[in-house]
């Protein structure tokens, strides 16, 4: 009753919210319809290009039996270190070199899969949706400083702070569970696909791939337009601070964020980490659609996105002195 009287206590801020943003749109229709033309733009030329092969790529791994191979020395030393199933390491890998929201669907590909525990999933979902590396190389390391070296600190320095955030959360999980025997370790017992299987399988994957890249792109076009109406809104003050742009775009919505990025200099090395680490309101819900029709909270998903960025940004900023990137 409690928790039903507090979400009618929070509509009516939601609504208000939505009536501001409503007023937003229909303020200046020509320059809303300038915004949607340069979210899809953002969308079409930018995000899903980064996303979409990976999408069907990454299923058609886990459903061909992908999974299965992460059991020799070095899987089950990572799977211990974490604390996760051998299988776990594979939804690790495909999060470190795709990003998000890869890692989160790899995630519920093994929850659902019963690979691992929902606990277990839900720690990997903390730990494995981060920027992907051509991004950061890409448009953050070239694109904003004409240096790919940029790019490459932070993927580093990102992944280092993730995996240790995903130790600590491990040996947590570990103090916490009563049980008194060993949880064996869950390996994927799925059999991999046979050839006859694998040509309705490549259709199938294409084509769920396809409908998450229509909404990945719908995510990307409604934030890059709040933030450009936003901009619109409020022009004198977004001239008199314009780091400001570029961290108001990339709290919605990641890529417009860092193409708002206006000069190459150790402050705004360190702004756009943090936004990197954010990774965007945008990002969010599209991760949080995926561990949701799993069944998975994305509250350790989001917690990570809270604490790790200030850390990622800070280390990264000191590590680029003392190699004297800056």
């Amino acid at each position: 009753m409690n928790k039903v009287r507090a979400r009618g206590m929070h509509l009516p801020l939601f609504w208000g919210i939505l009536g501001v943003v409503f007023f937003l749109f229909l303020r200046d229709p020509a320059k809303t319809g300038q915004w949607m033309a340069r979210g899809l733009s953002v969308a079409v030329y930018k995000a899903l290009p980064a996303v979409f092969p990976y999408l069907i790529l990454s299923s058609l791994f886990f459903k061909s039996g992908f999974p299965a191979l992460f059991c020799g020395r070095v899987s089950r030393a990572i799977a211990k270190t974490l604390n996760i199933p051998t299988s776990g390491v594979s939804a690790l890998l495909m999060g470190v070199i795709a990003g998000f929201p890869l890692g989160a669907s790899c995630t519920a590909q093994l929850y659902q899969s019963s690979l691992c525990t929902r606990e277990e999933a839900e720690r990997l979902s903390a730990i494995c949706n981060f920027c992907a590396p051509p991004f950061l190389l890409g448009a953050f390391g070239v694109g904003v400083f004409g240096d790919i070296r940029y790019g490459m600190l932070l993927f580093a320095v990102q992944t280092v702070v993730a995996l240790g955030y995903g130790i600590l959360l491990g040996k947590r999980a570990k103090r916490a569970r009563k049980e008194s025997h060993e949880k064996e370790d869950q390996a994927p017992q799925q059999s991999t696909a046979s050839v006859c299987l694998l040509f309705p399988l490549i259709g199938e994957c294409i084509a769920k791939g396809a409908l998450q890249m229509v909404r990945i792109g719908g995510y990307v076009l409604f934030f890059s337009l709040l933030a450009g109406v936003i901009q619109d809104t409020f022009p004198a003050l977004f001239e008199m601070f314009p780091m400001l742009r570029a961290v108001v775009c990339g709290f919605f919505e990641i890529s417009s964020g860092v193409a708002a990025i206006e000069e190459a200099s150790a402050l705004s090395f360190f702004t756009g980490a943090l936004m990197i680490g954010w990774s965007g309101v945008s990002v969010h819900l599209q991760t949080a659609s995926f561990l949701r029709q799993a069944g998975l909270s994305s509250k350790p998903y989001l917690l990570a996105h809270v604490l790790l960025p200030p850390i990622t940004a800070t280390l990264s900023l000191v590590a680029g002195r003392m190699l004297s990137i800056f």
